[in-house]
């Protein structure tokens, strides 16, 4: 819901309100010194609260906010805290995003009466993909959403974002909810009841509750009933994956992103979506294509002496994470490659992650030598036993699957030398 107002605050003229939670309200505003629009992430709660607790949650809302900022993640939106938030002792407390005007809710119809839209697995993918890198960082750092929904994706062009950080609550002495009595929604349900403590595994069930969204048409209950019933185009594997993220109780759930990445990864029988690397020709399944890769190198190849160290160092992090995201897909030449741009991007090492970038190459280039090992045996019996046109075809193969493989170049070459001496060099 957009309510239009006209107000100041600081450096910032409101335009109009853009969402409002029970902690706070986002507004978009103008910024008076640049002229560009920005989104404001207020902390205002609806009732008036004790100082003494609505000290406490100021100071979460400046260290979580602190956290978000240099953290700088791709599929983050980007966000500033101004230097006088920590200090501030008067309202309104808020940081500062830019204006993303585009969200998954307004794709999947859920606005102005439209009729409710389905997604393909490889489309969904798209989405949750980015969604759980971005996860899986903040994760990391001890920060929970608590409110994964579609308004709360955001896309600019063919980029993904995640905004909307929760805001911290004052759940002290409130009664517990009962979660029978709450409409169909996409947070976990220990989020609704407040009966214990909130950790990933909430997120985890927000996520399955959006993927379920997307493949079904609709938002879950708790506990959730099959969903083959709705959609009996998904597979029982993918069946079993939506339920225990969507379990209601939190220890019968996925325990790490990572752990229901993979498990969604193997759900998907297609070919992996083009959310790593160059991103192929758009095909009739696509509705996102995700080049963030490309632009990674792009920045640090051509515009390095604009990087901070810092900027350098979050591009080269994300690039390692990346790569070890592609080498669990087993994808390894591409983790091979992201490890290469990351360490030509810093070949003194000076931010110190070169150690993991070739254990991350070691791990790829040992997957790849028994992948292809079948293949070389062969293609060396075949070169032992004269038959060199088939053991140049071989070691093509193997080339073509792991072109770093010395023995087989070796080979081809001793074949190409022997089938056609005058051409071995072509």
């Amino acid at each position: 819901m957009e309510k239009r107002m006209e107000r100041r605050i600081d450096d910032y003229r409101v335009i109009r309100q853009l969402g409002r939670g029970v902690m706070g309200q986002v507004l978009e505003a103008v910024d008076l010194e640049t002229g560009k629009e920005v989104a404001l992430q207020t902390l205002a709660p609806i009732t008036p609260l004790p100082e003494r607790m609505m000290r406490e949650i100021k100071s979460r809302f400046v260290q979580e906010t602190r956290l978000l900022c240099r953290l700088g993640h791709p599929h983050i939106v980007p966000i500033t805290l101004p230097e006088e938030m920590a200090h501030r002792s008067t309202d309104p407390l808020y940081y500062v995003m830019p204006y993303i005007p585009g969200n998954l809710s307004q794709i999947l119809g859920e606005s102005g009466g439209a009729t409710p839209i389905t997604l393909s697995l490889a489309q969904a993918l798209r989405v949750i993909l980015p969604i759980l890198d971005a996860l899986d960082a903040v994760h990391q750092r001890g920060i929970i959403h608590r409110d994964i929904k579609p308004v709360n994706v955001l896309f600019r062009g063919d980029h993904i974002y995640l905004t909307n950080f929760s805001l911290p609550r004052p759940w002290e002495g409130e009664p517990p909810r009962r979660i029978e009595s709450w409409p169909p929604t996409f947070q976990a349900p220990e989020v609704i009841t407040r009966q214990q403590t909130i950790d990933g595994r909430a997120d985890i069930y927000s996520v399955g509750a959006l993927l379920y969204r997307m493949l079904i048409g609709r938002i879950p209950r708790c506990p959730t009933g099959s969903p083959r019933r709705h959609n009996p185009h998904i597979d029982r594997k993918l069946e079993a994956l939506l339920l225990q993220a969507l379990a209601p109780n939190p220890s019968r759930r996925f325990g790490r992103i990572d752990e229901l990445r993979d498990a969604l990864l193997e759900a998907y029988h297609g070919p992996l979506p083009a959310v790593i690397g160059e991103t192929p020709e758009p095909e009739e399944d696509d509705i996102f294509s995700l080049p963030e890769i490309r632009r990674v190198k792009e920045t640090i190849d051509l515009r390095p002496t604009e990087l901070t160290e810092e900027e350098l160092e979050d591009q080269i992090r994300f690039l390692l994470h990346k790569a070890m995201i592609a080498l669990k897909r087993g994808t390894c030449n591409e983790a091979i490659r992201l490890c290469k741009i990351a360490h030509d991007a810093d070949p003194e090492d000076q931010h110190g992650y070169h150690a993991q970038l070739h254990g991350v190459v070691a791990e790829a280039v040992k997957a790849l030598k028994e992948q292809t090992r079948p293949l070389f045996q062969q293609a060396l019996r075949s070169y032992n036993e004269g038959d060199l046109f088939k053991a140049t075809l071989l070691f093509r193969k193997v080339l073509a699957i792991f072109p770093q493989h010395k023995e087989a170049r070796s080979h081809l070459e001793k074949c190409l030398r022997l089938v056609d001496p005058e051409g071995a060099e072509g």
